[in-house]
């Protein structure tokens, strides 16, 4: 008796199963799209006037009317072929030690000085954020986002801060611009 209730309760649960395949096989649907997917993204331009490397070598403190009245570094980014707008980053990285092969030489950026100005109006005035001499870190400079079919003028501006001490003189400073962009 009590196999024959084992054996019922077998076939009432594989008959359930059975049940629940068949369903789930009526009533699933599947169909290959016939439709093609495009995606399209934009064009972003990066131009450096100058050779694309930043230099401050032998720098003495400045004050910052002096400074400012130094020449830019200037580039453009530029959008095109898109629909949406695009959100991008600009970095500087330091690439005094990958140049110079030693951090003896090289200028901590805690002394530095710098402007950036975008389309002509100033969106910083401050030192450069601190980084290890051995990192070669990137400092984040700006974020911004540029309509489609746009040009963002920038101009950039390194000097020695006027409060450095003599520790910071006679150094050098390396650094190259770095734009990362996403589509937004």
């Amino acid at each position: 008796m009590k196999k024959q209730k084992i054996f019922i309760i077998g076939v009432i649960f594989v008959s359930f199963i059975l049940v629940l395949m068949v369903s789930f096989a009526l009533f699933s649907y599947s169909q290959t799209g016939s439709y093609e997917n495009k995606i399209t993204t934009a064009t972003i331009k990066f131009d450096f006037s100058e050779d694309g490397t930043i230099n401050l070598t032998n720098a003495i403190p400045t004050e910052d009317s002096v400074g400012l009245a130094q020449s830019a570094y200037k580039f453009t980014v530029t959008t095109s072929g898109g629909t949406v707008p695009l959100t991008y980053k600009l970095y500087l990285d330091d690439i005094t030690k990958s140049v110079t092969s030693s951090t003896s030489s090289a200028l901590a950026t805690k002394y530095i000085r710098y402007e950036l100005k975008k389309n002509g109006a100033r969106i910083a005035l401050a030192n450069l954020p601190t980084t290890t001499l051995l990192s070669n870190s990137p400092m984040l400079l700006h974020t911004a986002t540029i309509q489609a079919n746009s040009t963002d003028k920038y101009e950039l501006r390194l000097w020695l801060d006027y409060d450095a001490g003599n520790d910071a003189q006679s150094r050098k400073f390396q650094g190259q611009i770095r734009l990362v962009a996403n589509q937004t």
